[in-house]
């Protein structure tokens, strides 16, 4: 059945799947070709029920039969995904907006999604980010809906070029003028990323439940594809910091929304009037803590792989040699 929606100036196909009425946008004004649109959607929708029944006649796994709407991914991503990240999420968001609601996520093509990522403003980080993010999606997705393929997966990462930045480690002396210049949540946020080398994001989005025993369990987001936990023993003085910060909140740092470039411009605004700055060996950022984290290790002689299991590694091969080497990964607490 075709009709109109009220506020649309489209034509709707109005169809009976799997016993529920589902509403699909044409983006057609012309009711000759929605007719038309409306009739190769049925069509599909009954060559795929026919091969459902092939399936099971053969013995074959069943093919799921019941469309996933994009208005409906996401809830379920989020139910069969507990470690799903709040940037994810918002990716899938910008995602959908492009789309109609009321699409099968299993009938979106590689064309769509190479459109979808020609169309984004940004860098190529941002390109590869959003790809990542919508496979991983895709990924968990797949065993709930007739998602045959993984789209994104066939579409190469951008090259970085020179957009790659390289950020230089603080000395002693800078992080301790850092965090007696800094307010707080910041200085705070300061203080764990040096004990820890923890990725912005990951300072931000911290958890009380990442927390016991003295130390930090939890796993990055920015390798969390690989699903692999990084241990970090901490230190005393970190330990008393954090104790000092329950606020009986899920987060260390409720409220914080850590892109929203507020602290991006206050730890800039501090290191300006300090006057630390880009050197020969990098840019002078929060990531400066993260590179000075790695630098005081190596220095101390912590093992490459511990020190790579502790900081979090992209390489699932490296990870498998790391991730359970948590008694070298205490020898850190000598160092401080």
């Amino acid at each position: 059945m075709l009709t109109r929606r009220e506020n649309s100036p489209y034509w709707y196909a109005v169809l009976w799947m799997d016993g529920r009425k589902v509403w699909l946008s044409t983006k057609c004004q012309s009711r000759r070709d929605a007719l038309a649109i409306h009739e190769e959607i049925r069509r599909r929708y009954q060559e795929r029920r026919r091969q459902q029944s092939i399936a099971r006649l053969l013995g074959e796994k069943p093919r799921i039969s019941k469309p996933l709407p994009l208005k409906d991914a996401m809830r379920k991503y989020c139910k069969v995904n507990s470690a799903f990240s709040e940037s994810g999420i918002a990716v899938f968001a910008k995602f959908a907006d492009s789309r109609n609601p009321h699409e099968d996520i299993a009938e979106i093509s590689s064309d769509d999604a190479i459109r979808y990522l020609d169309s984004l403003k940004g860098s190529p980080k941002t390109y590869n980010n959003h790809k990542s993010a919508l496979s991983q999606i895709w990924r968990c997705l797949a065993p709930y809906s007739d998602i045959s393929e993984n789209i994104w997966l066939k579409i190469p990462n951008r090259p970085l070029g020179k957009s790659v930045v390289h950020f230089r480690p603080f000395s002693d002396r800078e992080i301790a003028r850092i965090i007696n210049a800094v307010p707080s949540p910041w200085k705070e946020a300061c203080i764990i990323a040096k004990f820890t080398g923890l990725r912005k994001k990951d300072v931000f989005e911290l958890r009380w439940q990442n927390i016991a025993k003295g130390s930090i369990t939890l796993i990055p987001a920015k390798t969390s594809r690989t699903n692999r936990a990084v241990y970090i023993p901490i230190p005393p003085e970190l330990v008393r910091l954090l104790k000092s910060l329950k606020n009986g909140s899920e987060k260390v740092f409720p409220g914080v929304a850590y892109e929203s470039g507020a602290f991006q411009k206050k730890i800039q605004d501090c290191l300006k009037s300090l006057d630390i700055g880009d050197t020969r060996e990098g840019k002078a950022g929060f990531h400066s803590f993260r590179a000075s984290f790695v630098t005081r290790l190596e220095s101390a002689g912590i093992p490459r792989h511990v020190v790579q299991g502790i900081v979090g590694h992209s390489s699932p091969a490296m990870t498998e040699l790391y991730s359970h080497d948590r008694e070298s990964a205490k020898k850190i607490l000598n160092i401080w």
